[in-house]
């Protein structure tokens, strides 16, 4: 039956999705492969007991995208999510944030003003910062900054935001400093292509990090292999 192939491709591709924090980016094509492969089991299948998880399928592949740096893509499903689960309402500031990577900023707004009406308060806040940073409206930004350390300080969301701040302000070695304590404090972080290249940037030391991935993963996964086949 379909829906078995669904489950099967979709386990395979939440799997592959997961490899992620101890493989790097070697599982993202797999995921998306299998994801795809699990929409079109689902559209053969029309099995509404599934119908559930198809919002999830859509974010999982905007999540790859966004991490990828594939931004268009990543929009692309973060709206098809947002669509199938409008209460999902924390996806518009995933939405802005590839909007402004993609210096589309009109188009952001718009979501972080949605995020910032939805409740969303530190996702809206977080988001703002990025915005006023990409366009080097670093006096707005600044402010937004104060408002994060006054209500929401240590919250790594925001610290990477201000990292991102001091680095794109010129303020080179606070942006490393804060940088290294971000990949110190989540080690797996390293691992994606965005941090890949902070780290290859802003000339960060992150033996000790790897050495720690590595004990996990044994720790964890054993001789569990991810290949690509």
């Amino acid at each position: 039956p379909m829906e078995k192939v669904f489950w099967a491709y979709y386990g395979g591709g939440i799997s592959y999705f997961n490899s992620i924090n101890y493989e790097g980016n070697i599982g993202n094509p797999k995921s998306i492969s299998y994801f795809h492969k699990a929409l079109n089991a689902y559209n053969a299948a029309k099995d509404e007991s599934i119908n559930q998880y198809i919002s999830e399928i859509y974010y999982y592949m905007a999540s790859v995208f966004h991490v990828e740096e594939r931004y268009s893509e990543a929009v692309d499903n973060y709206i098809m999510s947002l669509e199938l689960e409008p209460e999902d309402v924390a996806l518009n500031s995933y939405v802005a944030t590839c909007y402004i990577n993609l210096k589309e900023f009109d188009k952001a707004y718009e979501y972080l003003i949605k995020t910032k009406d939805a409740g969303k308060d530190l996702e809206a806040l977080a988001g703002f910062l990025f915005y006023h940073t990409e366009k080097g409206e670093f006096e707005k930004a600044q402010e937004y900054i104060e408002q994060a350390e006054q209500k929401y300080k240590d919250t790594p969301m925001l610290e990477y935001y201000i990292a991102n701040y001091y680095e794109k302000s010129g303020n080179i070695d606070k942006a490393r400093e804060m940088y290294a304590d971000i990949f110190k404090d989540n080690p797996k972080t390293i691992q994606t292509l965005r941090n890949q290249k902070i780290i290859e940037r802003m000339n960060i030391d992150v033996t000790a990090m790897k050495e720690q991935i590595e004990k996990e993963k044994q720790e964890k996964y054993g001789l569990l292999v991810f290949e690509n086949r």
